[in-house]
C-alpha cells in the first residue's frame, strides 16, 4: 500500500512538472540563459522522478532482467539527482550578476564536487557505495548514501548564501520568492533521509519551481521587459490607488523623466547600445531613489518616479542626487554616450489633479518645459517643478 502511495504522488508530481514545462513554454526564450536553466530544472527534476517512480514499480517483483532494470534506473537517478540542486545555484548566479559568460565560468567551479559523486554513483552497482538492490528486487540505501544528501543540500545552501550575500543587486520583491526556493525541497530532504521510504525532495523542488513560475509570470505582467521597471499599467493602477485613498495631509509627489538626445544615441550607435543606455539609466534610477519609491518606465526613454514628498527642497535634494550620480555614470562608464536628463516634477493637488492621467500630462509639460529650457541654455534649477 505504501508503494502504490508513493507511486500516487510521484505521477502527481510529474503531471505537475509537465504544467510547469508548458507554462514556462509561453514565455521560454532559449537565447537566454536564466530560461534554459530553469527549463533545465524542470526537465532534469521530471526525469530524476521518473527514474524513481520506476524503482519503486518494480519493488518486490523479481525477474532477472527487471533486478537488472532496477540496477539501471537507479544508478542513472542516482547520477542525475545532483543535477536539479546544482542547476538551481546557476540560475541563482545568473540573477544576482546578470552575466552568462560569468555563471558559465562559474559553472566550472560548482561542477567539481559532482564529479567525484558521480564516480560514486556509476561504481555502486559493484561495491555497493550509494545504494544496492537485494535479491527480492528492494532497493537499500549504501553505506556513502549521505554523499548524495550532502551534495543537494550543499548546492541548495550555496545558492542561499549567494542571494544573501548579494542581496543589493536584486530587487525585493525578486529576492523574496528566490530565498524561498530552497525551503520545500531542503524540508523534503531532510524527512526523505530521516523516514526512509518517502521521497518527498522532488515534490517539493516542484513545489518550489511552480511558486517561481507563478511569480516570474507575475512579474512579466507589471514589469518592463527591458528594465525591469514598472511598466505603463502598473504606474496608472499605483497612482490611481493612491487618488483613491487620499486623505486630508496625505502627500505624493512626482517625477516625469526624459533622456536627453535619447534618438541620437539610437542613431548613432544603433539600438543594441541605445537598450544598453535604459537599461543603465534605470539602473542609476534605483540607486538614486529610495527602495519605498515606485519607479516605472512610462513609454520610450521616458520614467516617472512617484514618492512621499513635501515641498521644494525635497526635489532639489532629488534633482542633486540623481544629476550627482549622472555624472559620476558619465565619467567612470567608458560608454560612447552621456546620459542627460530632463526633469518634471510636482506634487499632487487634488483640486488641480482630479485624475491620474491629468497629474502624469501636468508633471510630463514641466519636463517638456525643462528640455526647452536646456536646449536654449536657460535652465534654472527650480525649471521643471512646481509646488
Amino acid at each position: 500500500m505504501e508503494i502504490f502511495k508513493q507511486i500516487d504522488l510521484s505521477l502527481y508530481t510529474a503531471a505537475l512538472l509537465l504544467l510547469i514545462l508548458y507554462g514556462q513554454g509561453a514565455s521560454y526564450d532559449r537565447h537566454q540563459l536564466s530560461h534554459r536553466l530553469y527549463r533545465g530544472m524542470v526537465f532534469s527534476t521530471l526525469v530524476v522522478l521518473l527514474l524513481d517512480t520506476c524503482g519503486w514499480t518494480l519493488e518486490n517483483v523479481v525477474e532477472e532482467n527487471l533486478i537488472r532494470l532496477n540496477w539501471a534506473t537507479s544508478t542513472l537517478g542516482f547520477l542525475l539527482s545532483p543535477l536539479p540542486a546544482l542547476l538551481w545555484l546557476l540560475y541563482a548566479h545568473n540573477q544576482v550578476f546578470s552575466d552568462d559568460r560569468r555563471t558559465n565560468r562559474f559553472l566550472r567551479m560548482a561542477a567539481i564536487p559532482a564529479v567525484p559523486y558521480a564516480i560514486f554513483a556509476l561504481l555502486s552497482p559493484l561495491h555497493r557505495l550509494l545504494f544496492t538492490i537485494d535479491d527480492a528486487n528492494r532497493f537499500h540505501r549504501g553505506p556513502c548514501f549521505i554523499l548524495m544528501v550532502f551534495l543537494m543540500i550543499g548546492y541548495l545552501v550555496a545558492a542561499f548564501f549567494l542571494l544573501s550575500l548579494h542581496s543589493r543587486r536584486i530587487e525585493p520583491r525578486v529576492l523574496r520568492p528566490l530565498l524561498f526556493f530552497m525551503l520545500p525541497p531542503l524540508a523534503g530532504g531532510l524527512l526523505q533521509v530521516l523516514f526512509y521510504g518517502i521521497t518527498l525532495v522532488w515534490s517539493g523542488m516542484a513545489f518550489s519551481m511552480l511558486i517561481l513560475l507563478l511569480y516570474l509570470q507575475h512579474q512579466s505582467i507589471r514589469t518592463d521587459h527591458l528594465t525591469g521597471l514598472f511598466n505603463r499599467r502598473q504606474l496608472d493602477r499605483f497612482i490611481r490607488g493612491r487618488i483613491l485613498a487620499w486623505r486630508p495631509g496625505s502627500v505624493m509627489g512626482a517625477l516625469m523623466l526624459d533622456i536627453d538626445n535619447f534618438k541620437l544615441i539610437n542613431d548613432r550607435y544603433g539600438h543594441a547600445v541605445g537598450d544598453d543606455a535604459l537599461e543603465s539609466f534605470a539602473n542609476l534610477l534605483r540607486r538614486s531613489f529610495h527602495p519605498d519609491d515606485f519607479i516605472a518606465r512610462f513609454a520610450g526613454d521616458e520614467f516617472v518616479v512617484v514618492l512621499d514628498a513635501h515641498g521644494a527642497s525635497d526635489f532639489d535634494a532629488i534633482r542633486k542626487r540623481l544629476r550627482d550620480n549622472l555624472a559620476r555614470y558619465n565619467l567612470s562608464s567608458g560608454k560612447p554616450y552621456r546620459l542627460e536628463v530632463s526633469i518634471g516634477c510636482a506634487l499632487y493637488d487634488p483640486v488641480l489633479h482630479v485624475t491620474g492621467d491629468q497629474f502624469l500630462h501636468h508633471i510630463d509639460l514641466l519636463m517638456y518645459e525643462e528640455k526647452n529650457h536646456r536646449k536654449s541654455g536657460s535652465v534654472s534649477q527650480q525649471t521643471g517643478c512646481a509646488i
